[in-house]
């Protein structure tokens, strides 16, 4: 049987373990109805990846310690450079990326926005411009007077979430990168084929730029291990944790602790309101749709709570049943599928539970609620869910207060501003919000008052630009870090220089 290998990446290096599994492609586990493992054909071929022990870890950790003391020093437009040559690559193996994460289980829809955010936001000339204002070097030529001189961490561990794996991979790699830190990177465990993929890209572009190998180093293996040995042996000097709240404020206390920084993107249950005010609901009602059901409503920034003004709720409720009765199952890589399934067994399970426990309180499936298999037929196993819409939820249901990553958009309704603003904000998180409205007035308090690290205001909920390059918010979707904030700010440490009037002593 011919084998196709994917190895961890150490110094530069690739590298095997006496650990290993066999990837299996989300099509492949899903093919059959109801059935989460396939039924292997004799004589297929599924790629085998390794899995990094303590070993690999600390090896890695130590590469990257080695070739900070160099890369911290080499100049900020040669690490520019490596980012536009990278961007080239990418784009170039955009194919071989494609059907990687296809077998993934990503759909043609969610890589054409990724791939369209990559170029136009995050590895555009002007963001890659704006990265270098920012990690320009501050240490002026002769040590005099006080200023701020600003340094990179050192070796900053990176851990890269499944649900948008390019994305939330390449954002905080590529901040690391422009502001002279390196890393070790922890592929997501699920779907670990793509970080490798585009890691090696990367480590061909810093090759081809003659820096020194151990910049990034990247390992598969259980988080949660890997993650304490960083930790516990101090590693690393930071750490960029994309993931849920609940592991995510631990291993932040345990950060602090350890004297590592902690750099938090974390879960969000993102509020979008729509007042009377509004004359196009059909399109607006579009653009929800898109904005909970795009990648089966498993993005950390997805519109998540649904907030409608009393005298337009039951037709937009009509409006967004017949748009999501459109949406279309499938396979991933069929042209046409929107919705794919769950990266876990755990995320289905939950969502029955949340459901269910709406229900019994009182609310109202107004479609779905349910599993189904890739062709849409209603099943008891699997990791496709029904496309669901539910209405008459309240405020303190878990299906409104938790974190909800799957295609579920629960519906409430306000009668004032003031309780729009109220229920938008009753909740731990505080990732992003958007607003739907013609009142200028409402619009001005929505923007003040909600506790979210980015409003996005009469626009597509999962908009991005340039000056939204880190994903940082409120409450517990950042923990330590409020607001909007660049990563390349945050893999940068201050130091306040006071100089005495006096060169001689």
């Amino acid at each position: 049987m011919n084998e196709t290998y994917h190895y961890l990446l150490i110094d530069g290096e690739k590298v095997k373990t006496k650990v290993r599994d066999v990837f299996i492609p989300v099509k492949d586990r899903v093919r059959e109805m109801g059935k989460e493992e396939p039924a292997q054909e004799t004589g297929a071929s599924y790629p085998v990846y390794f899995i990094a022990t303590a070993l690999e870890n600390k090896r890695a950790a130590a590469a990257a310690r080695r070739a900070a003391k160099i890369f911290r020093k080499t100049a900020v437009e040669t690490r520019v450079a490596v980012l536009r040559k990278w961007r080239e690559k990418l784009n170039q193996r955009r194919q071989k990326i494609t059907e990687i994460s296809l077998d993934e289980g990503l759909s043609l829809e969610m890589l054409d926005w990724e791939f369209h955010v990559l170029n136009s936001v995050i590895l555009a000339d002007d963001a890659l411009a704006r990265y270098a204002q920012m990690a320009a070097p501050t240490l002026p030529s002769i040590i005099e007077g006080n200023y701020i001189l600003r340094q990179p961490l050192g070796v900053v561990g990176i851990v890269v979430p499944f649900n948008a794996v390019l994305l939330l991979g390449i954002l905080p790699i590529a901040s690391q990168i422009v502001s002279g830190n390196t890393s070790v990177i922890k592929a997501p465990s699920v779907c670990p084929l793509s970080t490798l993929y585009i890691c090696e890209l990367l480590q061909e572009a810093l090759n081809e730029a003659g820096l020194p190998s151990g910049i990034i180093n990247v390992l598969i293996g259980m988080g949660e291990i890997i993650i304490e040995e960083w930790i516990k042996e101090r590693l690393i000097d930071g750490l960029v944790f994309i993931g849920g709240s609940g592991i995510g404020i631990k291993v932040g206390r345990a950060c602090l602790k350890a004297g590592i920084k902690p750099i938090l993107e974390l879960a969000g249950s993102d509020a979008c309101v729509v007042d009377n005010t509004v004359t196009d609901l059909d399109s607006i009602a579009e653009q929800i749709v898109k904005a909970r059901f795009t990648a089966s409503g498993q993005i950390c920034i997805s519109l998540k709570r649904l907030i409608v003004q009393e005298d337009i709720y039951a037709e937009l409720l009509e409006l967004l049943k017949t748009k999501i009765a459109k949406l279309k199952l499938g396979l991933p890589g069929e042209a046409e599928t929107q919705i794919v399934p769950l990266a876990h067994t755990d995320t289905v399970r939950y969502l029955m539970f949340a459901i269910t426990e709406a229900v019994n309180a009182g609310a109202r499936i107004i479609c779905g609620g349910h599993r189904v298999d890739y062709q849409g037929n209603r099943v008891h196993t699997g990791l496709y869910f029904q496309p669901t819409l539910i209405a008459q939820v309240t405020a303190g249901m878990t299906i409104m207060q938790n974190e909800i990553l799957g295609p579920v958009l629960p519906v409430i309704s306000f009668k004032t501003p003031d309780e729009a603003i109220a229920l938008a904000n009753n909740s731990r998180f505080g990732l992003r919000a958007s607003v739907w409205s013609n009142d200028q007035n409402f619009i001005q308090n929505f923007v003040e008052e909600t506790l979210a690290g980015s409003i996005i205001v009469n626009d597509f909920h999962l908009w991005l630009d340039g000056d939204v390059l880190h994903l940082g918010g409120f409450k517990q979707s950042s923990g330590t870090n409020n607001g909007g904030k660049y990563f390349v700010n945050e893999l940068l440490a201050s130091k306040y220089i006071a100089v005495g009037k006096k060169r001689k002593v």
